[in-house]
């Protein structure tokens, strides 16, 4: 008998955390990188699920926006979201599962630590986005400290914010960091 992928509850799992994720996208300000909560939800995602599960919910997000469900920021569809100006970011979303189930289990008791091993995703995911914008997308702004400015300084204040809610509420939700008892 071959073995299957995910057990049933696994599926209920990536697609609940799946609709979360389309849901917290939705929730945005516009700018030229939407103000959104699509960070939050990929974040809480990983402390949620395994690294397995929380990886396939993102393909499946990235996955059901390339296909012309409206699951990006400001109900935006399709390839040209990606190949645009926020492609980077949540291609970065990828990286995600791998650093934050591995760091979230080192440090699951001591919130401040936690904090700075898992905002060290998110880190990934402005490198991304960041080198994707200005690789592609930098008109006007030439140099590093410009591409900064539009990228990634009016995002530092929000993510941590977010990185911080998204560390109580997984510990809310179960008491601890799921992907590390799984």
């Amino acid at each position: 008998m071959k073995k299957r992928l995910f057990s049933t509850q696994d599926t209920a799992r990536i697609a609940i955390c799946t609709v979360f994720l389309i849901i917290c996208s939705w929730i945005s300000i516009p700018a030229p990188i939407p103000f959104s909560m699509q960070s939050f939800g990929a974040v809480l995602v990983c402390l949620l699920l395994t690294r397995r599960q929380s990886l396939f919910t993102i393909i499946t997000y990235i996955l059901l926006g390339m296909v012309g469900l409206p699951v990006f920021a400001g109900f935006r569809t399709g390839a040209a979201v990606i190949s645009g100006p926020t492609g980077g970011y949540i291609i970065g979303f990828l990286c995600l599962p791998f650093v934050i189930v591995r760091n979230s289990a080192r440090a699951c008791q001591k919130k401040l630590v936690s904090f700075f091993l898992i905002y060290s995703g998110m880190l990934i995911v402005y490198t991304f986005g960041t080198l994707w914008y200005a690789l592609i997308f930098s008109g006007s702004e030439k140099g590093l400290l410009p591409i900064l400015s539009v990228c990634v300084f009016p995002y530092l204040l929000p993510d941590i914010a977010k990185t911080f809610l998204a560390i109580i509420l997984a510990e809310r939700l179960n008491g601890k960091f799921l992907s590390v008892f799984q």
